[in-house]
């Protein structure tokens, strides 16, 4: 059965991000990019074939939330080997000015704003 173990990292706003194809995409006038690191490490004995959406991850703020920009993210993606640490970002586009409170991925969560 494989087990995945998240570390939550830094959470933070962005100007600009890089998207897959190596183009800098700025944020539209009306929204803003909010980042947030993250480490996924299988604690499972076998390889298992990785991505983020099977545990629904959120940016949850004051009004709303959100679900990731993939084509803005540079998440650990793929194929894991067992008890190797795998790191990366996932970005949102939010609204500008709105308070950023909680980031949750599965059974993990991390507190932003109190």
């Amino acid at each position: 059965m494989e087990k995945i173990e998240y570390k939550i990292g830094q959470c933070y706003s962005q100007d600009s991000l890089q998207n897959g194809l190596s183009v800098n995409t700025m944020p539209s006038g009306e929204e803003s990019f909010f980042c947030v690191d993250l480490e996924v490490i299988n604690l499972g004995q076998t390889k298992v074939f990785y991505v983020s959406l099977i545990d629904d991850p959120k940016l949850i703020t004051e009004k709303a939330e959100y679900s990731p920009d993939l084509s803005l993210s540079q998440e650990p993606f793929g194929e894991m080997i067992p008890n190797q640490p795998y790191r990366g970002y996932l970005a949102f586009r939010i609204p500008k000015g709105e308070k950023v409170l909680r980031f949750r991925i599965g059974k993990s969560a991390k507190n932003i704003s109190p």
